[in-house]
């Protein structure tokens, strides 16, 4: 499944409100990822980013939060160059910098739907063996993109956004979420340029529990107008993929301090 296009996310009042009850298998959903996603993890990631006026950009790398700090991240590629000897050696001074600093922890996916749904609405679709739950809110939110490619920084939006989570019914997990905004995000590339984000989609994917062996990342981009005549009708894609996804025993965990993930594409609500 992909982004659904229809329909526009400020018409917030044609939305049908579903009841508490049947928002039931989505906050399930939504828990059992929160709690399979707690704690540390080890993952590798390829990061892609694909336009039309530039080559294709590669980010290779593998992350394993049961390592000590500095050797917690391996990479192998940074947008098609391997990193020198002098970049780890800046890598591995930051991250022993970071190394027990402490960050607010990102709020439950439940209750970013409870805040989508204070000023907003809800319905609901059934899809043969899914649930697409459509929620529609003004809610304003911060969005974080921290990859490779963008600008690490907090991007607000203040706009109507559309967020859809799909559940599979025959194992009530959540399969893939997507955002469609109403209003373009604007995101900065390393090299200043900007680009508008429109939509953003997620999947994940299961073996026998409730912890996602995979994910996938997509964000599509267009150029933003400019004297009102379009730059480029295709900004690209950035697609972030993590596999060999594990649940580890995190480094430091007798003094209980959690170094903090890296978060390759962290695009929802603070």
């Amino acid at each position: 499944m992909s982004p659904k296009s229809e329909g526009d996310p400020s018409e917030l009042v044609n939305a049908k409100t579903v009841s508490l009850e049947e928002l039931t298998p989505l906050i399930e959903a939504l828990n059992k990822i929160d709690n399979a996603y707690s704690g540390c993890r080890a993952y590798s990631v390829i990061e892609l980013y694909k336009n039309q006026s530039e080559p294709d950009l590669k980010t290779v790398y593998s992350y394993d939060g049961s390592k000590p700090p500095k050797e917690v991240y391996s990479f192998f590629l940074i947008r098609n160059k391997k990193l020198s000897d002098f970049a780890k050696a800046q890598l591995e001074e930051s991250l022993m910098n970071r190394y027990g600093s402490k960050r607010l922890p990102r709020r439950s996916r439940s209750a970013v739907v409870k805040i989508f749904l204070q000023r907003g609405s809800c319905y609901v679709d059934y899809e043969r063996d899914m649930l697409r739950f459509s929620v529609l809110t003004e809610t304003q939110s911060n969005y974080f993109f921290q990859n490779s490619f963008l600008r690490r920084k907090q991007y607000y939006n203040k706009f109507p956004s559309k967020h859809e989570y799909v559940i599979d019914m025959s194992t009530n997990r959540l399969v893939e979420y997507n955002i469609l905004f109403s209003k373009p995000l604007s995101v900065e590339k390393l090299n200043g340029d900007f680009l508008d984000v429109f939509a953003y989609n997620s999947k994940f994917a299961y073996a026998d529990s409730d912890f996602p062996i995979s994910a996938e990342n997509q964000v599509y981009f267009k150029h933003p107008s400019e004297l009102g005549k379009a730059k480029e009708q295709d900004g690209g894609t950035i697609i972030v993929t993590r596999t060999d996804m594990r649940k580890v025993k995190c480094y430091d965990d007798l003094l209980n301090v959690k170094m903090g993930e890296l978060e390759v594409l962290g695009f929802e609500p603070k």
